[in-house]
């Protein structure tokens, strides 16, 4: 669940399509800077495991387990 603070999701967009040739959701779109809240590393748990996403020293994303 996202902290109350976190202010910038912005409206929901369409998915790619699917291979059926429709878009079949909806998918909420969150800005890095808001997820990184200032720092160049977090972790993030999923499914009872850590994830690392932080941001390399050429500003790419990168995700690891």
């Amino acid at each position: 669940m996202a902290p109350d603070n976190f202010t910038n999701i912005r409206d929901s967009i369409d998915d790619p399509v699917n291979d059926q040739g429709n878009s079949s959701r909806k998918m909420h779109r969150v800005s890095a800077e808001a997820l990184m809240q200032n720092t160049r590393e977090i972790v993030i748990e999923y499914q009872g495991s850590d994830y690392r996403l932080r941001i390399t020293s050429n500003n790419k994303l990168i995700l690891t387990k």
